[in-house]
């Protein structure tokens, strides 16, 4: 369980960096970049999600 949740970790904080960077280096439209942001937003929402179910099979 543990190393499913690094992967999906990883895997949604690369995500994050590749949309930031894809923020700053696109030429997006308006509706683009609110697609991008609210998908960042939501990749941000369950890396903490993740990070407390970490800790706390970590704490048992």
């Amino acid at each position: 369980m543990r190393k499913q949740i690094l992967h999906e970790l990883k895997r949604l904080e690369k995500f994050e960096k590749i949309a930031l960077n894809s923020i700053i280096v696109d030429d997006l439209n308006e509706v683009e970049m609110k697609f991008i942001i609210e998908k960042i937003f939501e990749a941000s929402d369950m890396i903490v999600r993740l990070h407390k179910v970490l800790k706390e099979l970590e704490d048992e």
